[in-house]
């Protein structure tokens, strides 16, 4: 009977090391992203599908299909606004270690301008993807 047992668990064990881990390989790619409103404390609070222009404190989600680490910069451009076209407004920069959510915030102590914007999000220098959204 044990030996049947020990039989089962190494055909069991055998099976999942045949199949693989469920996680993802390859190179890492954005599945999702999100926009928030401040909550007022600084942090992420309410999820928008756009900003206003009151929205001074705007913050960004980058959810990946697998862990990375390394250096994340996110490029934050005006693409076309009432005050002008294709203005880079800032870059933010972090090192990462073993994380699958870049997560980043900008602050502007006035209105922002309407329009459109785009937020292209680098991994070690290579991109992993753009963020388009407005501010309406």
């Amino acid at each position: 009977m044990k030996l049947k047992i020990l039989l089962a668990l190494l055909a069991l064990a055998i099976t999942a090391l045949a199949c693989g881990s469920s996680a993802p390989s390859g190179p890492p790619t954005i599945t999702e992203t999100h926009l928030f409103r401040d909550n007022g404390s600084g942090e992420a609070g309410d999820e928008v599908s756009t900003f206003g222009p009151s929205d001074r404190n705007q913050h960004f989600e980058a959810k990946l299909n697998n862990l990375v680490s390394g250096h994340v910069k996110w490029v934050f451009t005006a693409v076309d606004t009432t005050e002008g076209q294709n203005i880079e407004i800032t870059t933010v920069e972090t090192d990462v270690t073993r994380a699958n959510d870049l997560i980043a915030s900008l602050s502007l102590p006035n209105d922002w301008p309407t329009g459109s914007y785009k937020a292209e999000i680098y991994l070690d220098d290579s991109l992993l993807g753009t963020l388009n959204y407005s501010v309406q």
